[in-house]
């Protein structure tokens, strides 16, 4: 209890330290990732309130209240819509999740428009990111989205560096539910991940998508029973080269990808693993729906199912599913519990309150399985807890949840909406 308090505490004092006037959220810990946007934010029947004139007047201050006042004016002033040729700005300021613990993390970003005289247009962003926790936990990198004239077009990267602290289990749910079998090890981890869609109907798209991942392992520590490092990764090499290329098909018809009011999102992503240029070689089939509706006033019902299937050969440790990723899942160890497939679901109530404070609440489970015979009812994986949301840009939240697990749970603080 002293634990969580704690935690909570440290969180609830986070503060940012930011130049310009656009950030561009993305998946790491202090970023976030989906940027799929289409329509205009401001002109939503929800839209964000208009923030007055700031009442923080930082120009009459002196000494240290000059630039406490000076954040607290900027913070005043965040959510309100900026539309410059090619706005840039810089964000730092301290996070925390289950792997990384407390960190510090920032990004350089830059948001611009193909077409400045479609308005429609959503923007397009590159960002520059980093992150370093206090248990050794380092992420650098770059990624973009490009949203191409009328939208006929898309096209991402994302490159990232990680030096990575990390436990481990094993593989498969009956190792990884206990907790006599956890070991540690570091690991550096470099990968490449574009795409191209090209419009092919009214909110469809498809087209060529690539994952290039190296991974180099060292430092295993051994659990208390004494298994070696072939019994906790079943087998598999501990460093591993993979190189999928493949293919996406997507629907999408939400209204702010960032975080939608109303739409459809439907998401099939194909990819395969050559032998000579992976480790090992095996097929990955990736596939998410989501969906957002209005219920009452500024309240919104979101619901995501997820599903990633791997076969056709062996799958590497590296690429299975597991537990914590994407926003799902919120509350367990990324990783705790991983094996060739997952299937997870989550639904969430969204409810606006006063100003630009929010909560939310939610409820989802999964289960990790080698194949379908495998699958037990026992072997599921809950998911429940409760967020606070402050909107920092336009329709862009702040957002510290506290996941109730299987386990024991935990606080993850992050930027945007968790799907």
């Amino acid at each position: 209890m002293m634990k969580r308090t704690l935690i909570l505490a440290c969180i609830a004092c986070v503060c940012q330290f930011v130049l310009g006037h656009e950030i561009v959220p993305t998946d790491s810990v202090v970023l976030a990732s989906d940027s799929l946007v289409r329509g205009n934010p401001v002109t939503d029947s929800l839209a964000v309130d208009t923030v007055k004139k700031s009442r923080y007047d930082y120009h009459s201050k002196k000494g240290i209240a000059r630039p406490v006042y000076w954040l607290l004016d900027y913070l005043s002033k965040t959510n309100k819509e900026s539309d410059k040729p090619f706005d840039w700005s810089i964000a730092a300021g301290p996070s925390y999740n289950p792997n990384s613990s407390f960190a510090i993390g920032g990004v350089v970003s830059g948001l611009y428009r193909w077409d400045r005289n479609d308005r429609q247009l959503q923007k397009s962003d590159m960002s520059l990111y980093f992150n370093f926790g206090i248990k050794g936990y380092v992420e650098v990198g770059v990624r973009g989205n490009n949203y191409m004239p009328k939208d006929r077009q898309r096209w991402t990267y994302d490159f990232t560096f990680r030096n990575i602290p990390n436990d481990i289990w094993g593989i498969g749910w009956d190792m990884c539910s206990d907790d006599r079998n956890k070991g540690n090890y570091k690991q550096i981890q470099m990968s490449f991940s574009p795409n191209y869609l090209f419009r092919i109907a009214s909110n469809l798209y498809a087209g060529a998508r690539m994952n290039f991942q190296i991974n180099n392992t060292r430092d295993f520590v051994y659990p208390i029973r004494n298994l070696q490092i072939v019994d906790l990764l079943d087998g598999q090499e501990k460093n591993i080269i993979a190189t999928g290329f493949g293919g996406e098909l997507l629907y999408d018809s939400r209204d702010f990808g960032l975080n939608a009011y109303k739409g459809h999102y439907f998401s099939i992503q194909q990819l395969y693993y050559a032998p000579g240029i992976s480790t090992y070689s095996f097929w990955s089939t990736d596939v998410t729906y989501r969906t957002y509706v209005p219920l009452w006033t500024k309240c919104i019902f979101a619901m995501e199912v997820h599903g990633l299937f791997n076969y056709g050969g062996t799958v590497p440790w590296t690429l299975m599913g597991m537990s914590g990723v994407d926003g799902r899942l919120r509350g367990y160890y990324r990783g705790r519990y991983r094996d060739n497939n997952i299937m997870e679901g989550q639904i969430e109530f969204r409810q606006r309150i006063k100003w630009r404070l929010g909560l939310v609440a939610w409820v989802g489970c999964a289960n990790v399985f080698s194949d379908f015979r495998t699958i037990a009812w026992h072997k599921t994986l809950p998911s429940y807890g409760l967020g606070l949301r402050w909107e920092f840009k336009p329709r862009v939240n702040i957002r510290i949840d506290y996941g109730f697990t299987r386990d024991e749970g935990g606080v993850v603080f992050n930027i945007n909406e968790a799907f």
